[in-house]
């Protein structure tokens, strides 16, 4: 008898002691399977941050960049606060609300409660941030334009335009957008503007730095025409040369782009056409064609006819020959009506015309000016104009001494395009004065 007692005390022993381990590995779960991104307020612009890649990364831009003492300070301030956050900067990821411009907000998981503990006070103190009774985990600045929100396991930190207003509902996000966010992407766009991400139709991306910043973005459009395609006819383009600072072109299709269904896009291209300054330049008559060519330089030979009298009071004659050096330029764009584009040119405030030359602010003057059916062509100097096919939509380039920029947009497939900006430095020290002085002079 006294075996069955001592035998069944130990059964429900080991019973009680299962309950309490399942229990326990339960909750264990449950911490471990805590995903911050099932947390997010999807926006127009989400997108992950590998924070400390970017702190690495922006130590290696700033080199590049002339900062001098107090900045430099605050600089290294930053990066150290961030190091010591508590954070766990692996998962870390961003939104913001294109459509009301605003708020800008982080997620975050906390890591280390205590050294996070420590920067919340510090955080607090500097911003001087508030909280109240009825929202005891949220802080906030109306000046700073700044709020805290505190989960049980991440922090929010929201930035901007109404980043200190309270939440009016309940934070959701999509699965197509959870999904891409938990791949990685930096850069998630909702080109309809309002949430939730429609797997028909959105854009990722990604930044790369190896002494040359690479950003590529994925347009990816389905059960519709991309509307991004390359043009059907030639286009006129400027042959790239060494001397170039900027060359470049367009070359869409205008007719995909109007059939695009995405009200959103629309409506931000139709308040750009209503601006008073547009004066319908590039909407009515324009094929979607331009190319364009800024740089090197140029010779101007003018003639100045001096009159005199010899001893014998007979009129003597002399031609002298001026030559002015001057950046070149060329200006390429397909119209409807190359002859209503021009006349539209002409009358920008910005834009002085008479009969022998068209000068556009900053530009030098196109002397050399020539329409035909399809194309008004503006030159400073007389230049070959090169007709080729070209399989991008888009190409950019800048350069000069300091760095080189580039952009371009090509198709991949009939639904994919990619637009891939490089940025390349030349010197151990960029300065805004010098890329001006290159431009205007």
């Amino acid at each position: 008898m006294r075996i069955y007692y001592i035998t069944s005390a130990l059964f429900f022993a080991l019973f009680f002691l299962g309950i309490l381990l399942f229990n326990a590995a339960r909750i264990d779960k449950k911490v471990t399977d805590f995903n911050i991104v099932d947390h997010i307020d999807e926006q127009s612009i989400n997108g992950k941050l590998d924070v400390k890649r970017i702190i690495n990364d922006a130590k290696a831009l700033k080199n590049f960049f002339k900062t001098q003492g107090l900045s430099r300070h605050y600089w290294q301030q930053t990066l150290d606060f961030i190091s010591r956050s508590g954070l766990d900067l692996s998962q870390t990821y961003y939104t913001y609300d294109l459509i009301n411009q605003g708020p800008l907000t982080l997620y975050s998981t906390i890591d280390d409660p205590s050294a996070f503990s420590t920067a919340l006070d510090e955080m607090k103190s500097v911003f001087n941030l508030k909280s109240n009774a009825e929202a005891p985990n949220r802080f906030y600045s109306k000046e700073s334009n700044l709020q805290l929100v505190l989960g049980t396991r991440h922090i929010e930190v929201r930035m901007g335009k109404n980043a200190h207003k309270p939440d009016t509902v309940k934070p959701s996000i999509s699965k197509h957008c959870a999904q891409l966010l938990k791949n990685g992407y930096t850069f998630i766009i909702n080109p309809q503007g309002i949430p939730p991400l429609d797997s028909m139709d959105y854009i990722t991306g990604q930044y790369k730095w190896d002494n040359m910043l690479n950003i590529q973005f994925n347009w990816h459009v389905k059960d519709q025409p991309h509307p991004f395609q390359v043009h059907t006819e030639k286009i006129h383009a400027y042959n790239p040369s060494e001397d170039a600072l900027m060359n470049g072109f367009l070359n869409l299709n205008t007719n995909t782009w109007n059939q695009y269904d995405n009200s959103f896009l629309h409506k931000k291209m139709d308040a750009l056409n209503r601006q008073p300054r547009a004066n319908n330049l590039l909407t009515e008559n324009w094929k979607g064609q331009l190319a364009f060519h800024y740089g090197g330089s140029t010779t101007q030979e003018r003639f100045n006819i001096t009159s005199d009298f010899d001893e014998n009071f007979n009129r003597i004659q002399d031609t002298v020959i001026i030559r002015d050096t001057m950046k070149n330029a060329g200006i390429i764009i397909a119209s409807e009506s190359p002859e209503t584009l021009y006349e539209s040119i002409s009358k920008q405030d910005y834009v002085d015309a008479s009969s022998d030359k068209l000068q556009i602010a900053l530009l030098p003057p196109f002397r050399h000016i020539h329409l035909d059916q399809k194309h008004l062509y503006l030159a400073a100097s007389k230049q070959n104009f090169n007709r080729r096919l070209e399989s991008r939509i888009a190409h950019l380039q800048f350069e000069d001494q300091q760095f080189r920029l580039s952009i371009e947009a090509k198709p991949v497939a009939t639904n994919h395009v990619t637009i891939n900006l490089e940025w390349e430095p030349h010197t151990s020290t960029i300065k805004a004065s010098s890329f001006l002085r290159n431009f205007i002079q």
